[in-house]
C-alpha cells in the first residue's frame, strides 16, 4: 500500500500541489487482541491516505477489490459555510455542476460524509446546483480498476490519471471552500 502511494503521489508532481511534500500513511490492519476471545483481524481491508494540499486520497485494497476517492469527504462547519455560499451565489456553482457532470458520466461518483435531504437553509430548492448544495462535503469515488491493475503494476499510472481528471472540480471546490463573503 505503501509504495502504491508513493508511486502514485510521484505522478501527481506537478498536478497538486503540495504532494511532493506528501508523506503517504497507511492504517493499520491490526488490533490488539491479547485479552480478546475474537482473535480476527481488525480490518479485512488495507487502507491509506496521500495529501495534495486541500484534498485527501484515500485507497483500499480489499481482496482483489480497489477503491480511491479524493476531496473534502467531511467539511468542518466554516468550510462548508463558505463552500455553500459559493456554490449558490457565484458563477462558481454552474462551474462546477458542469465538471462534476462530466466526471459522473466517466464513471466517478459524488459522495460526502451526510447528504441532506432538502436544501439548505436559504437556499432555493429549485436551484439548479441543489444537488451540490445538499452534500455536507464534495468526494469523488473514482471508477474501479480492473483486477489486472492490482498485480500488473499498472495501477498507480491509472489512480494518478484519474485523480488528474478530477483536478478541474477540486480546483473549484477549493476555490469555493476558500471564498471570503
Amino acid at each position: 500500500m505503501e509504495q502504491i502511494l508513493r508511486e502514485t503521489g510521484a505522478r501527481l508532481i506537478g498536478a497538486f500541489p503540495g504532494v511532493e511534500d506528501a508523506v503517504p500513511k497507511v492504517f493499520r490492519i491490526y488490533r490488539d487482541v491479547r485479552f480478546s476471545k475474537d482473535k480476527s483481524p481488525f480490518k479485512d481491508h488495507v487502507g491509506g491516505t496521500l495529501g495534495t494540499g486541500a484534498f485527501g486520497v484515500y485507497f483500499h485494497v480489499e481482496g482483489k477489490d480497489v477503491f480511491g476517492a479524493v476531496g473534502a469527504y467531511d467539511m468542518d462547519p466554516a468550510q462548508l459555510k463558505r463552500y455553500r455560499a459559493a456554490v449558490a451565489s457565484s458563477s462558481l456553482g454552474p462551474s462546477l455542476l458542469a465538471e462534476t457532470g462530466k466526471l459522473l458520466r466517466q464513471g466517478f461518483e459524488l459522495m460526502s460524509i451526510d447528504t441532506l435531504a432538502r436544501a439548505p437553509a436559504g437556499v432555493d430548492a429549485a436551484h439548479p446546483c441543489i444537488e451540490l448544495l445538499k452534500h455536507k462535503g464534495y468526494a469523488l469515488v473514482l471508477p474501479r480498476p480492473s483486477k489486472k491493475a492490482l498485480v500488473d503494476g499498472s495501477l498507480p499510472d491509472l489512480l494518478a490519471a484519474q485523480l488528474k481528471k478530477a483536478r478541474p472540480a477540486l480546483t473549484l471546490v477549493d476555490r469555493a471552500m476558500a471564498a471570503r463573503g
